[in-house]
């Protein structure tokens, strides 16, 4: 995020998954609304390392290499 420096990113499997749809059920839930992605990024699957945990680097270079493809796909 050019302001902020960085933004939340949700990365899921679910290709019919929204934004919209994830805001809507986290304000139910009564989750405010810093905590709520600002995209939802679709991926076949979220990286994990071999325990099982969130390959949170791999998935970190996954956001950034998806980011840096859909900016060049507007330009």
């Amino acid at each position: 995020d050019p302001r902020k420096g960085e933004r939340l990113v949700l990365m899921i499997p679910d290709r019919s998954a929204t934004r919209e749809q994830f805001r809507l059920h986290a304000k139910a839930k009564g989750a405010p609304e810093i905590a709520i992605p600002s995209e939802i990024l679709p991926v076949a699957s979220v990286p994990v390392l071999g325990s099982g945990k969130p390959d949170y680097v791999a998935a970190l270079a996954l956001a950034k290499e998806k980011a840096a493809g859909m900016a060049q796909a507007v330009a």
